[in-house]
């Protein structure tokens, strides 16, 4: 795969307001270190709020690293619960991700990651999940 990739995310979206689909569509970057595969992008939301991501895969591991606002690393391991800090400008909220469905594929032209997870915000269910990622390679 290229240097230069094309991100696109989409699934479902927690707010204050309930929970609200989410699609974001932006440019990246993609590499590998340590045999762990890295892709960065910017998220900019309607306000033109930035929010700088970072998604990284070790074999059946998937983290999701977000820094801006809203500031949370979510783990996702297959029947594995994995709790976080949701850092937001409204105060400190402890989350849980517990992953049921998890697939990650790989090739020399695209990576595609599907996940379904339940999530819990201060030790209360809250939603299941999904969230389906696909990086390609521009031109």
């Amino acid at each position: 795969m290229k240097r230069d990739v094309l991100v696109a995310v989409s699934g479902v979206q927690l707010s204050l307001d309930g929970e609200s689909p989410v699609e974001v569509l932006s440019k990246g970057r993609y590499y590998k270190k340590n045999g762990k595969t890295y892709i960065k992008y910017i998220e900019v939301d309607e306000d033109n709020n930035t929010t700088e991501c970072m998604i990284k895969i070790d074999g059946d591991c998937v983290e999701i690293l977000k820094k801006g606002d809203m500031n949370f690393c979510l783990v996702f391991e297959k029947d594995k619960n994995c709790i976080t800090n949701y850092d937001t400008p409204f105060g400190n909220l402890v989350m849980g991700v517990t992953t049921t469905d998890m697939i990650v594929l790989e090739d020399d032209d695209a990576i595609v990651i599907k996940i379904r997870y339940m999530l819990d915000i201060n030790y209360s269910f809250v939603s299941e999940c999904t969230v389906d990622i696909k990086v390609v390679s521009t031109q």
